[in-house]
């Protein structure tokens, strides 16, 4: 295991202290400027290892982000994709996972392979819906055809004409008359 970078040993607030200067758009020797103040000693060759390291990482967060987001867009963002966005956010933290390991094909093939994963989930996730969609629909046709009898009865009980219960049922319930 390599050892630890010198700015990677010192305090939290003293990388809290570099990491807002870097924001803020401050030079290396801005910086070392501060970090003297604060009494910490830092050669300016670890200190623009460690900023070019953060640098390295930023990239990699946006090259993941670029990613994500064209996957979002192959598989859709509507609110029945919840499960497919998680996973599409798994996806995403593994792609920065190996983006942060050195670049080699074996890497690649496995984003490959997490890619594939992904799409076979989106795929079983759009089936999942379908069916679901394909129950709800045959039980809402189900309950309107129960309501439709109920209203025939109720209205055969109370005298009312074939004609007015079928309005009722066309209107109210949204079946049409037989034959029509």
């Amino acid at each position: 295991m390599p050892r630890k970078s010198t700015i990677d040993r010192l305090g939290p607030e003293v990388r809290d202290a570099i990491g807002r200067l870097l924001d803020q758009g401050r030079t290396l020797d801005e910086i070392l400027g501060h970090l003297d103040g604060m009494s910490v000693e830092v050669s300016r060759s670890a200190l623009h290892r460690y900023t070019q390291r953060i640098a390295a990482a930023g990239e990699k967060v946006r090259q993941s982000q670029v990613i994500s987001e064209a996957v979002i867009r192959r598989f859709g963002d509507g609110p029945e994709n919840k499960a497919a966005r998680l996973n599409i956010q798994l996806l995403q933290t593994a792609v920065f996972d190996l983006l942060m390991k050195d670049e080699t094909e074996t890497d690649a093939e496995t984003a490959l392979k997490l890619s594939k994963a992904l799409s076979n989930l989106a795929t079983a996730s759009r089936a999942d819906a379908d069916v679901g969609e394909k129950a709800e629909r045959r039980a809402a046709e189900r309950a309107t055809k129960a309501a439709a009898t109920a209203a025939e009865k109720a209205g055969r009980e109370k005298g009312l004409s074939a004609e007015t219960i079928a309005a009722i049922k066309a209107n109210i319930l949204g079946v049409k008359p037989e034959g029509a």
